[in-house]
């Protein structure tokens, strides 16, 4: 039974408010500051005094002169990668959780190893673990810290939701035992057939989530030789240059990922040159490839035939959705492309249209107030 591999979920408070500091210059405890997510305080520094979960209001209280930086401001993917990074010399099953979080498969006895590497990687930080069968339970052993999975708060097993575990605290199931002592039944009649029977599933420990090799991120990777007939014309190198570009697009949409960094490889008689870029956004269509793959090869400027090129767009993922705002810091391109919409709109229906809907097309306000009338049901 030792060699059965198990889920680790390592958690590491005060990585942002570790990540907050250094973005803006600040000797880490010399200011007590906490990273919120909106009106909740999602990390906290050392020694400050408040705790994750606490609302800004009653930090505020606790600390009069807290510094709370938003986290959206954070730009914390160098720690985060550290962390991950540092597991995946561990495993290599290795699932982000977050960017501070993280799940990785091992076998006994190797969680205590992990431990140690992440407290040598991040000195001063005390991470938080949790072992067990499926991620549900590594993750709530970690986060509520008692000693068993039946032990712990029934607010973990449905977290996302807090009128569903409002409705457990009312009937009493104030832990997952009793969650689950109740049996399925009962769950089914206070919470309905789906939700009660996930709920009991829960409470049993059972997760049909499995960790997932996201780490190291994958990559996509073309080339094309010329050893033969070296490429003097820049028509024809900008020919194949298009070629690679939408092959690398066409895997993109296959893997449904888009590529945060892009790199160029231009072999010639003479040596070969790399040049890399990171653009603003996340890339995937044809256009967005060879845009970014033509700004390479002008930088590369090769002054000998070419007998090779490689195209790769590397750490691929799959972006959160966000909704567009006329006051967000976003990138030129992205206003660009937002002010377009914006101009749209307003020819086509209207400067009412951005706030009131007032002539957009009936269909279209009416199946806004079918979606609210939706929310508001359930």
């Amino acid at each position: 039974m030792n060699h059965v591999p198990f889920i680790l979920y390592l958690q590491l408070p005060g990585l942002l408010a570790r990540a907050a500091c250094l973005a803006r210059g600040l000797v880490e405890g010399s200011v007590p500051l906490a990273v919120a997510e909106g009106k909740v305080i999602r990390d906290a520094g050392w020694g400050v005094g408040v705790q994750q979960g606490q609302s800004l209001l009653q930090a505020r209280r606790r600390c009069p002169g807290l510094l709370v930086v938003p986290l959206e401001q954070v730009e914390a993917r160098s720690l985060s990668e550290r962390l991950y990074e540092t597991l995946a010399t561990l495993s290599p099953t290795v699932e982000p959780a977050g960017p501070d979080a993280v799940y990785a498969v091992l076998q006994r006895g190797e969680e205590t190893q992990a431990y140690a590497a992440v407290c040598s990687a991040f000195p001063g930080l005390e991470p938080r673990r949790g072992t067990g069968p499926s991620k549900l339970i590594a993750k709530t052993l970690a986060e509520s810290g008692v000693p068993s999975f039946d032990q712990a708060p029934s607010r973990f097993l449905w977290p996302e939701d807090m009128a569903i575990t409002g409705k457990l605290a009312r009937l009493g199931l104030e832990t997952v035992g009793l969650a689950e002592a109740v049996g399925e039944a009962a769950l089914r009649y206070q919470f309905g057939p789906k939700v009660g029977s996930l709920l009991y599933r829960r409470a049993q420990g059972l997760d049909s989530d499995p960790v997932q090799a996201l780490w190291p991120l994958p990559t996509v990777r073309v080339e094309r030789r010329f050893d033969l007939e070296p490429l003097e014309d820049a028509t024809c190198l900008d020919a194949h240059l298009v070629a690679l570009a939408r092959q690398v697009s066409e895997e993109l949409g296959e893997l449904r990922r888009f590529g945060r960094v892009v790199s160029l490889v231009v072999e010639t008689e003479r040596g070969t040159e790399e040049q890399a870029w990171r653009p603003p956004w996340p890339i995937q269509s044809v256009r967005e490839v060879l845009g970014a793959a033509r700004r390479l090869l002008a930088l590369a400027s090769p002054q000998a035939p070419v007998t090779a090129l490689a195209l790769t767009v590397a750490e691929l993922e799959i972006p959160t959705a966000e909704s567009l705002t006329l006051f967000a810091s976003v990138g030129a391109e992205s206003r660009r492309r937002l002010e377009a919409a914006r101009r749209f709109v307003v020819a086509r229906y209207g400067t009412k249209a951005l706030t009131t809907l007032g002539k957009v097309p009936v269909a279209l306000r009416d199946r806004r107030r079918e979606l609210a009338r939706e929310a508001r049901r359930g």
